[in-house]
């Protein structure tokens, strides 16, 4: 298979090539990985090389074809309803709307009796898993990281007493 160069690549992609010889580069390229690489590479160099575009006149071109396919009734329609979108989409965003939301679902679930089943049933759990007043719970974690600490700061003496000590020490 011989691959094609690279300069014709930069050709093919400018549109600088005839419809034979385009075809033939087309039906290489589905063929061929290293041509499709050197195809990219020259893509890139021509990037730099051509204009930035005139997004404006093209906005432009763009709504002349659609008022010349559909009408300007077509665009004057779709522009009222997406104004009349836009203004409902911000009225859903607005965060009075969602809290006026929350609200009505928790009034709506307490009328029902939907959390007095979840307190009945969690102090029904929480009964049964009490100890005995007459058994003693062992100490929590926090707790005893708490005595732990205290202990430690009780064996630490200020810094002055230490003076102290040590000049009667030295007497």
């Amino acid at each position: 298979m011989t691959h094609v160069p690279e300069e014709q690549w930069l050709l093919f992609a400018s549109g600088q090539l005839e419809s034979d010889e385009r075809q033939r580069c087309e039906d290489h390229l589905e063929q061929c990985d290293e041509c499709l690489a050197l195809y990219a590479h020259a893509v890139e160099r021509l990037a730099y090389s051509l204009p930035e575009p005139d997004m404006d006149q093209l906005a432009e071109g763009a709504m002349q074809r659609w008022e010349e396919r559909y009408g300007a009734a077509a665009v004057n329609a779709r522009c009222s309803l997406e104004e009349k979108h836009d203004r409902r989409r911000n009225w859903m965003r607005h965060p009075i709307f969602h809290y006026t939301v929350a609200a009505a679902i928790t009034l709506i679930l307490m009328g029902s009796g939907v959390f007095q089943v979840f307190t009945q049933n969690a102090s029904a759990w929480v009964d049964t898993n009490l100890p005995a007043e007459s058994e003693e719970l062992p100490p929590s974690w926090s707790e005893q990281v708490m005595e732990r600490t205290v202990g430690l700061l009780a064996t630490i003496q200020p810094k002055e007493k230490l003076e102290e000590r040590r000049g009667k020490h030295d007497e």
